[in-house]
């Protein structure tokens, strides 16, 4: 897992977090290791381009309101590509 960034590695050993919010889900990749390795049980993943099966929600992070609470927010390799970043924050 050597693309996936040691901090969140760290937190999801560490807090098990039950869900995680993914914005910017791209391809995939990410979301695709930490099930695979049985980091992250649930998971809610966004993006303005809809290119895998774990994007639950095809959307511009500036219209986004989160459906509820999540434990863990996942937000990698996204706030560059952001014109205004922030309004995004």
């Amino acid at each position: 897992m050597r693309h996936v960034p040691k901090l969140l590695l760290t937190v999801l050993k560490k807090k098990k977090p039950a869900i995680a919010l993914d914005i910017g889900v791209g391809k995939g990749y990410l979301p695709s290791q930490l099930h695979k390795h049985n980091l992250l049980t649930d998971y809610y993943g966004i993006d303005i381009i809809r290119q895998s099966k774990y994007c639950n929600e095809q959307i511009d992070i500036l219209n986004f309101e989160t459906p509820g609470r999540y434990p863990l927010i996942i937000c990698d390799q996204v706030i560059e590509h952001i014109y205004d970043q922030s309004q995004a924050l």
